[in-house]
């Protein structure tokens, strides 16, 4: 289990099952023993008595003067048997007997007195009668089936009491870590909607432990807010400080100016766009902001558009599946400048099809973008995302388009992954977090 909570509770009812089959086994032993006991000594008493009230005479003839409280004697085989021995020959048993031969009692005599199990599985005692003439032994036994009876139904009846103990026991330990686990639960939502940008600073629990770190939390959050604030100075200083001699190359090289060039003209305007953008941000970052969910499919269909204007006269096809309701958490001025630079890569490295999927696995949605031309070989691959890399001179670009995309998905903590695709070609799968999605249903297709 990957859940805090759910560890919790595995160990708490794995060690609370271990410890009810502990105490089941020690109470059932205990019974056991409670009623061997119980067993031994009406035993023990039954052989008094008829110790105390048996004479032998001379010739050997053995007279009870009363019989013995127990009522098995009398039963056939009811496992309470008594038996005089004298001269290791029997010369007196109980009616219990039932014409049965005891010898099994005499060859499992062991001593004047003792307790053991003969065949029966009785246990059996043995007493010296006092005061006769000739000397005798006496032999009484009791089933121990009474009490392996009487202890199975008290093993049972432990069993399912402890069960249910259990049973008790794991639901409210449940309960209560549950309950002990909301603040933590709620922390962890606090820090959710300051990611959100729906709250500026977590919120103090009520308990000393979590109280810490609620004001860690806040101390970075603090920290964060002020390096954002400094990068964002940095940026928007560096911005304004090359705006005005951008705008002079930009006029200088646009048509009409003193030195006219389409070339320089295309690179300072796409500077000129990154730097509008940076600012933009900055100024985003100033406010606040909560991240924007954007919805994908409209992105993606105006890329493919404006690629397939710009590259119509080689016939490129463009297939996209990607269901209406899928969102990133992203500003859609950063989703165009992704998906509108790796889609304009694919449209010209593709020979004749371009594909575009987008997917959500939990709580990150992956855009994947493929061509079917000639791919990028395996130990080129970590290089096509560094800045100014081209990887054909004859294909027109500065070679930051993979590059530009490489920081702007770092920037949102997502992922780029460069690889070989089903078609041949480059396949760029880029991972971003999933927004809230839309109640539009179904999906988008263009071809």
């Amino acid at each position: 289990m990957r859940s805090l909570e759910g560890r919790l509770i595995l160990i708490t009812a794995v060690w609370t099952v271990a410890a009810i089959a502990l105490v089941t086994a020690l109470l059932g032993g205990f019974a056991e023993r409670s009623a061997r006991r119980a067993l031994e000594l009406r035993l023990a008493t039954a052989a008094d008595q008829l110790a105390s009230n048996m004479d032998i005479g001379s010739d050997g003839t053995v007279t009870l003067g009363r019989l013995p409280d127990e009522a098995g004697f009398t039963r056939s085989r009811s496992g309470w048997y008594w038996l005089v021995v004298a001269d290791g020959k029997a010369i007196a048993q109980s009616r219990s007997f039932a014409g049965r031969e005891p010898a099994a009692f005499l060859a499992s005599a062991r001593g004047e007195t003792g307790a053991g199990t003969l065949g029966e599985h009785v246990a059996f005692i043995e007493r010296r009668i006092p005061d006769e003439t000739i000397p005798a032994r006496l032999m009484v036994t009791a089933p121990l089936a009474e009490i392996e009876a009487e202890v199975a139904g008290i093993r049972a009846t432990i069993l399912w009491v402890m069960l249910g103990l259990a049973l008790a026991l794991i639901a409210g330990i449940t309960a209560q870590i549950r309950w002990g686990l909301r603040p933590v639960r709620q922390l962890a939502s606090d820090i959710e909607l300051v990611r959100a940008g729906e709250k500026e600073t977590v919120a103090r629990p009520d308990i000393a432990n979590l109280r810490e770190v609620a004001e860690a939390v806040n101390r970075l959050i603090t920290q964060l807010a002020a390096t954002a604030e400094r990068s964002r100075q940095d940026a928007a200083n560096l911005a304004h400080a090359i705006k005005t001699p951008l705008s002079v190359i930009i006029l200088r090289a646009g048509q009409g100016g003193a030195a006219a060039d389409p070339g320089v003209l295309g690179s300072a305007e796409q500077i000129q766009r990154q730097v509008d953008r940076r600012l933009k941000r900055g100024r985003g970052i100033k406010a606040g902001l909560a991240p924007t969910n954007t919805p994908i499919a409209p992105v993606v269909d105006d890329a493919t558009f404006a690629a397939g204007r710009v590259h119509g006269a080689r016939g490129i096809r463009a297939e996209a599946v990607i269901d209406l309701s899928l969102t990133v958490e992203a500003s859609r001025e950063d989703l165009e400048e992704i998906v509108g630079n790796l889609v304009d890569n694919a449209f010209k490295w593709a020979a004749s099809k371009v594909t575009v999927e987008a997917i959500r696995r939990d709580r990150l949605v992956t855009i994947t973008i493929e061509d079917d031309g000639p791919g990028i070989a395996e130990d080129a691959l970590a290089a096509a995302g560094e800045r100014g890399t081209q990887l054909d001179e004859t294909v027109p670009g500065a070679g930051l388009g993979l590059a530009i995309v490489h920081d702007l998905v770092a920037d949102l903590g997502g992922t780029l992954v460069l690889s070989r695709g089903r078609l041949g070609g480059l396949e760029v799968a880029i991972t971003l977090a999933a927004g809230r999605e839309t109640p539009v249903g179904g999906s988008g297709h263009q071809g």
